[in-house]
């Protein structure tokens, strides 16, 4: 009988790996059905503003009379800008500018007023409108708006001529950024409408002013999806689960602060901290973790309130936003997290416009905070060896390799087993020249033919890679560099156990000297 002097030894090292739940990560949250009613804003108004500038000469429109002192337009004061017209003459155009309009960015222009406080000087008129139009980035503009029917209020009899309305928008689209401007206004062209014999009309305009009606967008606040089911203590970095909604009517408006609350059981101002709120436009809220920071992190204060604030842009499409927070080790097992904003119409803040509802706005269900769940792994020895093998039979290391473990994951955990081998490949490993490898694959090992691999058995309630759940010489190949489940648990466990048989065979080509191999087991929560 051949006999080789090799003396293995393997090494088994415990890698455990303990590791937090974070139960539900990712989920994604489909809008709900019913979503979240869109309130409509209100109308408001400014004005009538009065003009800062005015102008009657010469300019495109027609006309041959410039208007004498046309800044008498700008306030209702009994000093008039006036033009003297002959039968059948036009003016120039009076055109007044810059009626210091300061109407937020935001809205939406829904309709101008314009009146006009006109007479003439004489007892007798045949003075009307010629034309009556909007200026718009400086030109004359819109709609044509005289009203060539009416004379003018004879003797300086000054009465306003009112033009376009709450919802006229003169045939023009408008921004607030138009309206605002300093060459923003209106301009007005009279005629004497005389025919026959001669008769001069003096045209007087003692006032122009407009007013603006407009609304500012109205923000909605919603929720879609529900909480985490369960937080552990301690954890960071856990997102709540859901989403809060934003979403406004018309135009955008400029979100500058969010006020949560927690309404759960635990003291928020004492165990949850670091609370940052993420955001994205998205139709379907899905929470990924690369969404746009809002603000900066804070905490929640005495009042169970945590203050965000940052600049967020909503508009029509619908904004989703995300809590994320830590839970300190403070908290106890069974505490509850219930986030809400209790009342968007104070506690979300715009630039412009208004926030609805004034009620509490909940993302639904409720997280519960639970002990961190831990895993643990332990062996009867960490060596084993095979002493000298033989040509003539397949040898069984001593001792056999117990591993004990524990686990509280609710989703039970993981056992691997990872080879080391010639570090590309597993197997006994002879690492001085002649270099040889005894290769590791699933055999049923026989004499004179090289082979080595593990059984597994277990009484408790461990699953076993059927790889492993071997008897007599039957063996389950290792694997390197990746790892192989070696047994699975779909509950918390404690106290199993797994006894491993290490098995090798060698052959007759077999390089004498010393084989080694090291084989890691790790256990890791489901």
């Amino acid at each position: 009988m051949l006999k080789l002097n090799k003396f293995l030894r393997i090494s088994i090292v415990f890698l455990v790996i303990f590791a937090w739940i974070f139960s539900g990560w990712p989920k994604i949250w489909q809008a709900s059905l019913i979503p979240p009613e869109i309130k409509s804003a209100d109308a408001a108004s400014v004005g009538p503003n009065s003009p800062t500038s005015a102008d009657g000469s010469s300019q495109a429109g027609g006309g041959t009379i410039t208007w004498t002192n046309p800044t008498y337009a700008t306030s209702s004061d009994n000093y008039r800008a006036t033009a003297a017209l002959p039968k059948g003459v036009i003016s120039y155009y009076l055109q007044v500018t810059g009626f210091n309009f300061n109407i937020p960015t935001n809205a939406r222009i829904d309709g101008i007023v314009v009146e006009v406080e006109r007479s003439i000087a004489e007892t007798t008129t045949y003075t009307k409108d010629n034309s009556i139009k909007i200026i718009q980035g400086g030109a004359i503009s819109g709609n044509e708006y005289a009203d060539t029917a009416t004379a003018w209020p004879i003797n300086s009899g000054d009465a306003y001529a009112t033009y376009g309305g709450s919802s006229d928008l003169w045939g023009l689209s408008w921004t607030a950024a138009d309206i605002n401007s300093s060459n923003f206004g209106v301009a007005v062209q009279a005629k004497n409408t005389k025919v026959s014999a001669a008769f001069t009309n003096t045209a007087q305009v003692d006032h122009i002013r407009i007013t603006v009606y407009y609304i500012l967008p109205t923000m909605t606040v919603g929720t879609t999806g529900s909480q985490t089911a369960t937080m552990n203590i301690p954890s960071t970095n856990n997102y709540v689960g859901g989403a809060f909604t934003f979403v406004t009517d018309i135009n955008t408006a400029t979100t500058t602060q969010i006020i949560i609350t927690d309404t759960g059981t635990v003291n928020a101002n004492l165990n949850l901290s670091n609370v940052d709120l993420y955001y994205e436009t998205a139709a379907t809220c899905s929470y990924e973790g690369t969404e746009t920071l809002f603000g900066t992190a804070t905490s929640f204060n005495a009042s169970e309130k945590a203050t965000v604030t940052g600049t967020m842009s909503v508009g029509t499409s619908q904004v989703c936003v995300y809590v994320v927070l830590d839970v300190g080790s403070g908290a106890s097992a069974d505490q509850t997290i219930e986030i809400e904003i209790s009342n968007p119409s104070t506690e979300v803040t715009v630039s412009a416009g208004t926030v609805s509802p004034a009620t509490a706005v909940a993302i639904a269900g409720t997280t519960t905070l639970q002990a961190a769940a831990t895993v643990s792994c332990a062996a009867s020895t960490s060596t084993t060896a095979f002493g000298t093998l033989t040509t003539s039979a397949v040898s069984t290391s001593t001792p056999n390799i117990t591993i004990t473990s524990s686990c509280t994951y609710t989703g039970g955990c993981t056992i691997t087993v990872k080879d080391q081998g010639d570090t590309s490949n597993p197997g006994l490993y002879r690492s001085t020249s002649p270099v040889h490898l005894i290769n590791s694959a699933d055999a049923t090992l026989a004499i004179n033919i090289e082979g080595y691999g593990i059984q597994a058995t277990t009484t408790g309630s461990l699953t076993l890679n059927p790889k492993y759940n071997k008897i007599n010489n039957d063996v389950g190949g290792l694997t390197t560099p990746s790892s192989t489940n070696l047994a699975t648990s779909t509950a918390a466990y404690d106290g199993q156990t797994i006894i491993i048989t290490h098995k090798a065979a060698i052959s007759n080509l077999t390089s004498a000297g010393d084989y080694n191999d090291t084989i890691t087991y790790s256990c890791t929560g489901n």
